[in-house]
């Protein structure tokens, strides 16, 4: 009889301990799902963040390389991802004026794949020289951290 009312008791402390125990797992659930969804709103904050940059940092590392004597008269950016391909209509007033851009895009380490088609000789009104009209395909990828990023 004793042995019994010992097991009793154990039974009833342990029914206490198991619902104690299963309030403290149910909190972690709730802290578990609320940390998976401040991640996940952290995740498409960063994504915005890193995505509103994409641009700007295009052109602050496009227009540095376009020589003065190049001008841009269409351009067409096809997006992957991080990673862009760009056509470029345009016209230059020389050869070495398309050379030095070529150059350029070359050594840049964020554009690669650089081809351009056909150059057209365009005449002018006066007695300027013809301009060149040509179109160049590239690809671009900024290579780096995006400005204002932390480091990962």
């Amino acid at each position: 009889m004793g042995q019994l009312k010992s097991i009793d008791k154990d039974i009833r402390v342990s029914e206490v301990q198991l619902r104690e125990f299963k309030a403290v797992i149910s909190q972690m659930d709730k802290i578990n799902a609320d940390k998976s969804k401040l991640i996940a709103k952290r995740n498409v904050i960063q994504n915005l963040t890193r995505n509103r940059l994409l641009y700007p940092v295009f052109f602050e590392d496009l227009l540095p390389i376009i020589p003065s004597d190049i001008w841009i008269t269409g351009l067409t950016i096809k997006r992957d991802g991080a990673r862009f391909q760009i056509n470029f209509d345009s016209n230059a007033l020389s050869n070495f004026a398309l050379a030095s851009w070529l150059t350029n895009l070359d050594q840049s380490k964020h554009f690669s794949q650089v081809s351009f088609g056909p150059i057209a000789y365009q005449k002018t009104a006066d007695d300027r020289p013809p301009t060149l009209k040509f179109t160049l395909t590239c690809g671009y990828q900024h290579v780096g951290p995006y400005p204002l990023e932390g480091k990962k």
